[in-house]
C-alpha cells in the first residue's frame, strides 16, 4: 500500500511538472511591460476649412497615423485648444503600442487616439 501511494504521488508530481511546461500563460514580452518604453515626436500641420494639410516630408507620419489625427481633430471640437483654423503642433507619444496626444505635461494627461 505504501508504494502504491508513493509511486501515485511521484505520478502526480511529474504530471505537474508538465503540466506548468504546456501552460496557457504566457508572460508579456519586455516591449509591453515598461513604462519608459515609448516613442515621443511632435507632428505640425495646418488646419483649414478643406482639412489638415501635414508636411510632407515628416518621416513620423504614415498614411495610418495621418488619418488618427485627422480623427482626433474633427472628434475633439470642444477642447479649446483643438479649434479653429491655423498651424498646430501635438506631441504624440507612443506606448504600448497605442497613440496618444499629451494635452498636459505635468501632471500627465494623455488623450489616446
Amino acid at each position: 500500500m505504501r508504494s502504491l501511494l508513493t509511486a501515485l504521488l511521484f505520478l502526480i508530481f511529474i504530471g505537474d511538472g508538465f503540466a506548468q511546461e504546456r501552460s496557457a500563460y504566457q508572460p508579456r514580452d519586455a516591449k509591453y511591460s515598461s513604462y519608459t518604453n515609448a516613442e515621443d515626436f511632435k507632428v505640425t500641420f495646418k488646419k483649414s476649412n478643406y482639412g489638415l494639410t501635414f508636411k510632407t516630408n515628416d518621416p513620423a507620419l504614415d498614411n495610418d497615423l495621418k488619418e488618427r489625427i485627422t480623427r482626433f481633430m474633427r472628434k475633439n471640437h470642444n477642447r479649446q485648444e483643438y479649434q479653429g483654423n491655423g498651424e498646430f503642433t501635438l506631441r504624440i507619444v507612443k506606448r504600448n503600442q497605442c497613440f496618444y496626444v499629451m494635452h498636459k505635461e505635468s501632471p500627465e494627461k494623455l488623450l489616446e487616439f
